[in-house]
């Protein structure tokens, strides 16, 4: 069945209203300036000079200050605004905000010997692998094949993490003084003390081992989805074999069944209906489930492939399957909710649940504590988008971090790219929202919020926001320019033979009666002439399109010389025989399937037959 969603956009931070405050003056204080490194910046950072003692440094709001020791050096301690943000680190940042005018960061600094006075060791066959890394410090140590002995800082560095270097795998075996350290979340993670061993086996034995299930009987399903390396396998409950090493996940069906535990060779395991573990050895997972009660709903809709009815939450993906009629739905007394999401395209012209009216919301209608013998009744309608509108975007890809919003009053969203959209709506659909916002990689904004509709300016919902809902017409334009408002120019025509079987039309949707008096617009704006032997745009001839017609876009003041046509009319780049729509210049639709004799019979004027544009001139 196909899925439909329409999702509520929340508000994200680059969509609300607040601008760009000025510089933020700190005082950066630091003992000895030879033993760090202070820069500012993300990606491309710019080091600061400094001298001992106090230095007052004027800061971009929202960027970061970063701390770095020189090698042999920890940083010993960075107190900032009166508060110890980290000790004994090789590197650490703070983010400056406009509320820190003024404030005080200080920088000591301490030299390794000093500070990593304990001793333990390690014991590694594969380092290429291994990751190890100290809490408290965070700091990382590169391990060489065989024994190493490492130097730590007794004081805060009371305990390791050790992972492999590929975040999606694990290591085969780690054991402390010959006990196993326990594997949790993603890493072997054990507290040091002086004179402590690791042995450290990265690498899996060349084994398989069968993995096998003791589940109730009449439960064979509570098992949903193995995966193995996030490769699903089939008929998993029968039992299967596994590499050495590989990640094992066992997905429940705790929407039909109440699972009540989970073994793993005979240790409890949470429940949570995700089980996950690496390949070590042969293991059975032993399973105590019961089904859940069920009760009986009916789901009356008559266009069934234009929603998407789920059982509980839209996010467990328990697809309904209905037809046309009444449908016999089961639910389960553990969630008695549901979800019901419209195609986009359509809309109800009727939603009850036992004779009372719901209403949709624009991101799917609720059901919660449904009842044995509820009756939903849903009727639907194709909603007629029989007008138009122009959106046009300079650059959607205008900043590396780019959030554009478009959206119907319904919270649908059309799709739309860089450059000229035609947006097919209907009255119901306004008001439409518009909104984007820009970032670098340090999160300042590069993108400013110029957006006019049919050449007007409009405000902003908030001051110095970058979000405005609209009105829209048939046949209007609206132009978004992300980056900084646009510049407008003029281009003149200079016109040979009779102006009369010329016809333009800028920004694709709008015909311009008088347009022998020029046009000024937006750079950007696209300019199409029809009824033209050929066109020069200052010393460039012009090559016709596909059908006939001209493209032009406006990036400077020009002038366009215009040789018109002498046919009498022009059907351009049509098939005389074919059967197609007719459309006027705003893209309203004037005939549908129209003859040969009706297209001829039209009058003067431009026209869109089938994809071809058409100029009548009688």
């Amino acid at each position: 069945m196909k899925k439909f969603y329409s999702f509520l956009l929340l508000a994200i931070a680059g969509l609300l209203s607040f601008s760009a405050s000025a510089q933020v003056n700190i005082t950066i204080k630091v003992d000895d300036p030879s033993k760090v490194v202070v820069s500012t910046g993300s990606s491309e950072k710019t080091v600061l000079e400094l001298v001992a003692g106090e230095n007052s440094v004027t800061v971009s709001p929202y960027d970061r200050v970063n701390f770095e020791a020189v090698d042999g050096y920890l940083l010993d301690k960075i107190i900032w605004s009166g508060y110890v943000l980290s000790s004994r680190v090789k590197s650490d940042y703070i983010m400056v905000y406009p509320e820190h005018e003024g404030k005080v960061v200080e920088i000591t600094t301490i030299a390794e010997g000093d500070a990593v006075t304990g001793t333990f060791y390690v014991n590694v066959d594969d380092p290429s692998v291994v990751r190890m890394v100290f809490f408290n410090s965070y700091r990382a140590y590169t391990l060489s094949e065989g024994e190493n002995t490492v130097k730590f800082d007794p004081e805060y560095e009371t305990a390791v993490a050790f992972g492999h270097s590929d975040y999606n795998k694990t290591l085969y075996s780690v054991k402390r003084n010959g006990k196993a350290v326990p594997y949790e979340y993603g890493q072997f993670g054990s507290e040091i003390a002086e004179g402590d061993v690791f042995e450290i086996k990265a690498n899996f034995p060349d084994e398989k081992y069968p993995i096998s299930f003791d589940l109730p009987e009449g439960c064979e399903d509570v098992i949903s989805n193995v995966m193995i390396d996030g490769a699903p396998i089939e008929n998993p409950g029968a039992g299967f074999e596994v590499q050495a090493g590989l990640l094992v996940q066992i997905e429940f069906n705790v929407g039909k069944y109440c699972v009540e535990s989970v073994t793993y060779n005979g240790v409890a395991k949470p429940q949570t209906g995700l089980l996950q573990f690496v390949a070590t050895e042969a293991a059975e997972i032993a399973v105590a489930a019961y089904p859940y009660s069920t009760f009986n709903i009916t789901v009356d809709v008559d266009y069934p492939e234009h929603i998407a009815f789920y059982r509980g939450y839209a996010s467990q993906e328990d697809v309904v399957e209905l037809v046309s009629g009444v449908n016999v739905v089961e639910i389960y007394e553990n969630n008695t909710s549901a979800v019901i999401v419209r195609d986009p395209a359509y809309y109800y012209t009727t939603f009850t649940v036992n004779g009372e009216t719901r209403t949709d919301n624009g991101s799917g209608i609720s059901l919660y504590d449904l009842k044995e013998g509820d009756q939903i009744v849903i009727r639907m309608a194709e909603i007629i988008r029989d007008k138009n509108f122009v959106y046009y975007i300079d650059n959607m890809e205008a900043a590396p971090n780019m959030y554009f919003s478009f959206q119907r009053s319904d919270y649908s969203a059309p799709e739309v790219a860089t450059g000229y959209n035609v947006v097919p709506f209907c009255d119901d659909d306004n008001e439409f929202y518009f909104g984007w916002s820009g970032y670098d990689e340090n999160y300042n904004i590069v993108t400013s919020f110029n957006l006019y509709h049919n050449g007007e300016l409009v405000q902003p919902m908030f001051e110095y926001g970058s979000t405005a809902y609209i009105t829209v017409a048939d046949g209007d334009v609206i132009k978004a320019y992300t980056t900084a408002a646009p510049e407008t120019y003029t281009a003149t025509f200079e016109v040979e033979g009779d102006a009369e079987n010329i016809s333009v039309v800028k920004d694709i949707i709008t015909e311009v009666a008088d347009w022998q008096n020029g046009i000024s617009d937006f750079e950007g704006t696209q300019i199409d002439i029809s009824g033209a032997e050929s066109v020069v745009e200052g010393e460039s001839t012009v090559l016709p399109n596909d059908d006939g017609s001209y493209t032009l876009k406006l990036t400077s003041n020009t002038t366009i010389k215009v040789v018109a046509s002498t046919n009498g009319v022009e059907l351009i780049g049509v098939d005389a025989k074919a059967l197609m729509n007719v459309y006027n210049a705003q893209g309203i639709l004037l005939i549908k399937d129209a003859t040969p004799e009706q297209i001829e019979a039209l009058g003067t004027g431009f026209y869109i037959v089938g994809n071809h544009k058409m100029m009548i001139r009688k």
